[in-house]
């Protein structure tokens, strides 16, 4: 982590200030029970970077909140890291493949795609991950409840299972349309056209497969 030209140790001192938590929780676990969490937390880095004569040159922080053997030693738990919710398995993972692919761009560009992917599993989007599945093990069994989709639910997730019923419940379920943050078929085809020199090649990475091959038709392509 103390290679030259490599800024490892910047995006780590910010994600762990934003997310400090999680971070005891993931690296530490069971401590966070013993911090007060009513209290300010303090984020003494140029206190901390007093204690060193390397703390003045440039990049090379010497904050090193996370010991690299502790990094090491996720590299053979990677299916472990995978099925972690908490945000610091995503960023360890990020961090082993930075390092693993240091010398291959290419193989670099597929991971940041792969673990962005993963990213967005790991999220509340479409109730297939994060504090959603919590409410929703909580309140799907009571009928006073109601859960609204105002979005987008790709076949065979929770969401799109759930708003077929074929996820038993309780709670009334709704489903509201117009929503949506994603431009329709006409706005894309329009703004393709639109464009002064038609691009050459368009991937799309997104829909459903009978959505895309018919937006691919409409395109040409």
């Amino acid at each position: 982590m103390t290679q030259k030209n490599q800024t490892y140790d910047t995006p780590w001192k910010e994600i762990i200030e934003f997310f400090f938590p999680q971070f005891m929780a993931f690296f530490v676990p069971g401590s966070e029970g013993d911090i007060n969490w009513g209290k300010e937390i303090k984020f003494l880095d140029k206190e901390f970077q007093k204690l060193t004569k390397e703390s003045v040159l440039g990049q090379r922080h010497t904050d090193k909140l996370v010991e690299v053997t502790l990094l090491l030693d996720y590299q053979e738990k990677w299916a472990y890291l995978e099925r972690q919710d908490n945000p610091f398995a995503i960023v360890v993972m990020a961090h082993l493949k930075a390092l693993e692919t240091r010398k291959d761009h290419s193989l670099r560009k597929q991971w940041k795609i792969e673990l962005t992917r993963l990213l967005y599993e790991k999220g509340s989007g479409m109730c297939t991950g994060g504090r959603i599945v919590d409410h929703l093990e909580q309140g799907l069994n009571d009928a006073k409840n109601d859960l609204f989709f105002v979005g987008y639910q790709a076949k065979g997730t929770p969401g799109r299972r759930m708003m077929e019923k074929k996820i038993p419940v309780k709670a009334a379920i709704h489903t509201l349309s117009g929503y949506s943050a994603h431009a329709d078929q006409n706005t894309l085809v329009n703004w393709v056209k639109s464009m002064p020199k038609p691009p050459g090649k368009i991937i799309l990475v997104h829909g459903e497969p009978h959505a895309q091959k018919a937006l691919a038709q409409r395109l040409g392509f």
